[in-house]
């Protein structure tokens, strides 16, 4: 029997782009473009009269099962396939995915629509926006990276073994539970470490994101202050420190 000691949150493979600042406005040909998928959506309304409830259902039909990495493909071809014209589904898709995010795109966008497109589209990407604006990401992704990791931390009260699950999701959809010791878990590390280390040394500085560095830097910090004993340091000698004043640890 095991009990749970901790749950760390879900660890991200890399965050959302930033928004862009508020009064930072989309230059000349991307207006264009927003105010031409604006017009495109008009005329595919009012060509095909039940596409308010044609459309709602495709991107339900897509959006609602498990996302992979072919879902905004196939989101796509389903559109281009229903408008009978690949050039008008992609601008229109493409627009409405990035307005998700941008309220500039957005307000250009639906300032082309008469008032009951607006209200429709306001309700479209109430509906779906969000896993509209995730299918996009995933399919620009590698479907044989890693998204995402679960991990946890449980105790088995009869024997005092420690179990850390680790779960590795990549944007196909995949999952790879793995249930390790301490032990087990740390020469998997290993191996990753020893994976980059791999690299040449002359391109092995400009290889890493440096805010993802510093923030590995600070857990092997942490790491060795929690794990190495107190006893393995040799007494008397001075510790020093770098330019910031954090102890190096070794």
């Amino acid at each position: 029997m095991t009990t749970e000691a901790a749950i760390p949150e879900e660890t991200p493979a890399a965050a959302e782009e930033p928004m862009p600042p508020a009064d930072q406005e989309p230059p000349a040909e991307a207006t264009e473009t927003i105010r031409s998928a604006a017009r495109a959506l008009q005329e595919l309304l009012a060509r095909e009269p039940t596409a308010w409830r044609d459309i709602a259902e495709i991107f339900k039909e897509h959006l609602q099962q498990p996302l992979t990495a072919d879902t905004a493909n196939t989101l796509f071809n389903s559109m281009s396939i229903y408008a009978g014209d690949e050039e008008t589904s992609d601008l229109v898709l493409g627009v409405l995915t990035r307005s998700v995010n941008d309220q500039e795109i957005r307000e250009l966008f639906e300032g082309g629509l008469d008032d009951k497109t607006r209200s429709w589209v306001r309700a479209l990407l109430a509906s779906h926006g969000a896993r509209l604006r995730e299918a996009w990401v995933i399919g620009g992704e590698n479907p044989n990276s890693w998204r995402s990791v679960n991990r946890s931390v449980l105790l088995d009260p009869g024997t005092g073994d420690w179990q850390l699950g680790f779960e590795i999701v990549t944007y196909s959809g995949e999952r790879l539970k793995l249930e390790e010791t301490p032990t087990t878990l740390l020469l998997l590390a290993s191996a990753i470490l020893d994976t980059l280390n791999r690299l040449p040394e002359e391109v092995a500085p400009e290889a890493l994101a440096p805010d993802r560095r510093d923030e590995f830097m600070e857990i092997m910090l942490e790491f060795v202050r929690h794990f190495v004993p107190a006893s393995l340091w040799e007494e008397g000698d001075e510790v020093e420190t770098d330019e910031e004043g954090v102890e190096p640890p070794l």
